[in-house]
């Protein structure tokens, strides 16, 4: 309750402590997805760094919960084996919300594999 305000200004970092359940997750998708407001086809504009792949499959449930009805297009990096098939600008073009961990993230960029100019909101879990 005491993070929206801040995440929705855009002006201040927060790093939040709070029991499971009592909802973080919520606390930064809800004012990503306000910002974002419709889908476009103009590549990834929101990047959620999760420190473990677990927690990103999680973030993107609830993100996918969150975005029912929107036709947000959310996309989880889970292999970068054949990246340059699954990330070609064509392909990513169609995506607005990208999750994924730190490593994944970087070895797709060292790669230049991987367009985040387009990114309007960094959250890191």
């Amino acid at each position: 309750m005491q993070a929206m305000p801040v995440m929705l200004q855009k002006k201040h970092s927060l790093l939040a402590c709070a029991p499971t359940g009592s909802g973080k997750t919520a606390a930064f998708l809800v004012p990503i997805i306000r910002d974002l407001e419709t889908p476009k086809k103009a590549g990834f504009r929101a990047l959620i760094v999760c420190p473990t792949r677990e927690l990103a499959r999680q973030i993107l449930r609830e993100c996918s919960r969150l975005c029912e009805g929107m036709n947000f297009k959310l996309h989880l990096i889970t292999k970068t084996q054949k990246a340059e098939e699954v990330y070609s600008p064509e392909k990513t073009r169609r995506f607005d919300i990208l999750i994924s961990t730190p490593n994944r993230i970087c070895f797709l960029l060292s790669e230049n594999l991987l367009d985040l100019s387009g990114v309007q909101w960094l959250a890191d879990s």
